[in-house]
């Protein structure tokens, strides 16, 4: 299955009612098209008790980090930040993201995506970044990023605004994938 499509189906899960959550992942799974899934976390059903529709934003993000950590392992970076908080800060962010930027959570956590951004970040990405989340659009950009340690990488960044079903947005999803390991600018 081709990355982008495969990127677009675990997008469309992630957003989906708890049901349409697991069935989307069964189906992923099945089909082998996804591995690294915490099935144990999955099977335990924690978003059960909570609610995708309820207004309480801490209740909302509680279930959206367990949906990411059900994905912890898979083959692309996953964060999850907050518009509802002051400079969209990373609230979690998968055990892939965290293996390829080298950053663990706790240097992650609190701090806007840019700090994966250095001198060969183009910068026509990150205003097509800024510009989409500023009119709340989903958008897929390719740019240079930057591990922990200074080492560009090359990535495939999807950011998608995460809404309840009365249409307000309470997070952003972020999906990343390594399109080019070269230490070196092409």
């Amino acid at each position: 299955m081709r990355q982008s499509i495969l990127r677009n189906q675990l997008i469309a899960a992630i957003k989906s009612d708890r049901e349409g959550f697991q069935q989307d992942l069964s189906e992923l799974m099945s089909a082998s098209h996804l591995d690294g899934i915490n099935q144990e976390l999955l099977e335990d059903g924690v978003d059960n008790f909570v609610s995708d529709n309820t207004e309480n934003t801490h209740v909302r993000e509680m279930m959206l980090q367990w949906r990411l950590r059900v994905l912890d392992n898979i083959q692309f970076g996953l964060t999850l930040t907050g518009p509802t908080y002051e400079d969209n800060p990373i609230r979690y962010a998968n055990q892939t993201f965290q293996e390829r930027t080298g950053y663990h959570l706790s240097q992650l956590r609190g701090s806007n995506p840019r700090i994966l951004q250095g001198p060969i970040t183009e910068s026509s990405a990150v205003d097509t970044l800024r510009e989409a989340t500023q009119i709340w659009e989903p958008v897929t950009v390719t740019l240079w990023n930057y591990r922990r340690d200074g080492t560009p990488f090359r990535s495939r960044l999807s950011v998608t605004p995460l809404r309840r079903n009365d249409g307000m947005i309470t997070h952003w999803l972020g999906v990343q994938a390594v399109v080019d390991s070269s230490a070196e600018r092409s």
